[in-house]
């Protein structure tokens, strides 16, 4: 899981970089790209497992479960909070997002040749004349943001049982819940998994963006041998 996240991280910087380098961002308040089937939103397993985590950790995954279980691949976004604005988006736990709601907005394709092309959120080319513009001399001029297809397969690569095959967002963290439970549930029942918390001296640490518990440390370290 460091490897995953260590991604998330370096594709966030690029583009907080981007942003604040060249005086773009998301339209304030503006939730649009959730506001649309699940289905169209296709992630893999994987990129849900530390959202999946934290959840369990939390003790709101059972929660999630049921949602999951309720909605079809034609409703919203499980995860999207249409009536609260934290300041970064209207999806509930921003920093667990999967890759493809990171560079949604402010990336890059490669066309048939290779070469690379902007792709930018169809609502800030409509609210900012010109940026589209703008944007695209900086990209031809060899400006650096995370080109879509290269981290999606740094993704694969990491673990191919759980990020080969894409689901609608909400297929795809109903799945990742039912595989961490399925692993802590093995886990509680093996001899060898300490379950005494408050025995353990551990000080919580960091992985980039995300803050990681003794607990959640010890879990990590057992999804990685996942078969």
């Amino acid at each position: 899981m460091k490897e995953l996240i260590g991604v998330y991280n370096e594709v966030d910087l690029k583009i907080e970089t981007f942003k604040k380098r060249w005086g773009v961002d998301c339209l304030e308040g503006c939730s649009r790209c959730c506001e649309i089937p699940s289905r169209r939103i296709e992630v893999s397993i994987l990129e849900l497992i530390p959202l999946s985590l934290h959840l369990w950790e939390e003790g709101e995954a059972e929660k999630y479960l049921e949602r999951s279980n309720s909605i079809g691949d034609e409703d919203l976004c499980v995860l999207y909070r249409p009536g609260i604005y934290c300041g970064s988006g209207r999806y509930g736990f921003y920093q667990f997002r999967p890759l493809l709601c990171r560079l949604f907005g402010f990336s890059v394709v490669e066309d048939k040749s290779g070469r690379p092309r902007l792709s930018l959120c169809r609502w800030i080319k409509k609210e900012v004349p010109g940026i589209k513009e703008k944007l695209k001399n900086l990209i031809d001029g060899g400006c650096d943001l995370p080109i879509n297809s290269h981290y999606a397969r740094r993704i694969v690569l990491l673990y191919p049982l759980y990020s080969q095959e894409f689901l609608p967002i909400n297929s795809a963290l109903k799945r990742a819940l039912e595989v961490v439970g399925l692993r802590l549930s093995l886990l509680r029942r093996s001899s060898t998994y300490l379950l005494q918390e408050n025995s353990i001296n551990i000080n919580p640490h960091y992985f980039g963006y995300f803050p990681i518990s003794a607990k959640q440390s010890r879990i990590l370290g057992m999804t990685n041998s996942l078969t």
